[in-house]
């Protein structure tokens, strides 16, 4: 696994990165800085810390270096220069772990480290940010729901009453997108207000679709992006918000993306990608 980047308002090629830390870099999620530095997961030195380098793979410093429990899931903030990362809290009175995650924000220099979320309930999917909100996913009893809270502080908002994660906030933070994954149904992106209500728009997604890497919205804001991985390849495509049928951003022809994300212009993807192998052990007998 690795990080690669498209070329500027050209998607159709990937350099990759070489940041000189472990091998799963960027595997449990990548983001961008305002500035254009490269936000990312790293395992190197023990539990996975969130990183940042330059976009040649230069300078590559750990941003959050607490080896105790791992942070992922690193999304920058609409309109803004926060980082929002999943975690696990720490008791401020035992200074133990708490058991189950939530959300913390820093600034994009790994400073002024903040828990914005109260539940410690947060699904292990990415959540997404502006200057106002942060909308994220929980799991309680198995049931996942996407929920939204203020910045500002006041009580969590309960966005969606069916299975539902991978929330992100439109660039004008009216709308939300996110996956819909009702049992014994086909996948389905789902469009909802941010005021909440009954989803605005819903699309049915290709069947090979992953719902596990997130969503984007296209620079223009009249399309998602989801990564589609047909054989053992993944792409990223666009699904129009006209209803038209989704088409590849992306032509890659080999590897597997484990996590994307747009730069904050909408002209550039910074991509963890890579081959994921698995080995199969045939047990020929048990001895008793």
């Amino acid at each position: 696994m690795g990080i690669w980047l498209t070329q500027e308002n050209d998607f159709s090629t990937v350099v990759g990165i070489n940041s000189k830390t472990a091998a799963d870099d960027g595997e449990r999620g990548v983001t961008w800085t305002k500035d254009g530095k490269i936000i990312f997961v790293s395992s190197e030195g023990g539990a996975q810390n969130i990183w940042r380098m330059g976009v040649d793979g230069s300078n590559p410093k750990p941003l959050t270096t607490d080896y105790r429990v791992g942070k992922i899931l690193p999304t920058l903030s609409i309109g803004g220069d926060s980082i929002t990362f999943s975690s696990r809290a720490v008791d401020p009175i035992t200074k133990e772990l708490v058991t189950g995650n939530t959300l913390f924000q820093m600034d994009a220099d790994g400073q002024n480290v903040r828990r914005v979320v109260e539940s410690n309930e947060v699904a292990f999917a990415a959540a997404s940010a502006n200057k106002d909100w942060v909308v994220y996913t929980t799991r309680s009893g198995g049931i996942f729901r996407i929920w939204k809270v203020p910045l500002k502080g006041g009580e969590a908002v309960r966005l969606t009453d069916v299975d539902s994660i991978s929330p992100v906030l439109s660039r004008d933070g009216k709308s939300v997108a996110y996956l819909i994954r009702e049992k014994g149904k086909p996948l389905r992106l789902g469009i909802v207000s941010i005021d909440g209500g009954p989803p605005l728009q819903t699309f049915e997604l290709p069947t090979t679709t992953n719902n596990d890497t997130g969503l984007a919205w296209n620079k223009n804001g009249n399309g998602i992006l989801f990564v589609n991985t047909l054989g053992t390849t993944s792409n990223i495509w666009t699904q129009p918000l006209d209803g038209t049928k989704p088409t590849p951003l992306t032509a890659f022809k080999e590897f597997q993306i484990a996590a994307f994300a747009l730069n904050p212009e909408g002209t550039r993807l910074a991509v963890a990608r890579g081959s994921r192998n698995r080995n199969i052990v045939l047990i020929k007998s048990v001895r008793k």
